[in-house]
């Protein structure tokens, strides 16, 4: 089926893997271009943007940014508008 990976591990033509990638994280809102920064315990986050737009990544895995929100369900939805539209631009059904 696929892996846990930090990108696609797709390497052959016939190759069909999924590929989920945790240590995702989302600035706050409203500041969409900081740069995200690790936890302080060697943890370091990547945004849905980079690991499904650039490293080919299918599904992304959030943890902390979910559970540790004011508001846990606008936040997983923010997530996955965020990683729907960068697998979209990917896939060249959108700019």
């Amino acid at each position: 089926m696929g892996f846990i990976s930090q990108g696609t591990l797709n390497t052959e033509p016939d190759d069909n893997f999924i590929s989920m990638t945790p240590g995702v994280q989302l600035p706050p809102e409203g500041a969409e271009d900081e740069m995200i920064a690790g936890d302080g315990m060697g943890q370091q986050y990547n945004t849905p943007t980079k690991l499904i737009g650039d490293a080919g990544s299918d599904i992304i895995i959030v943890g902390r940014g979910i559970l540790k929100a004011g508001a846990p369900r606008a936040e997983a939805e923010r997530y996955r508008r965020r990683a729907w539209k960068a697998y979209l631009v990917r896939t060249g059904q959108r700019t």
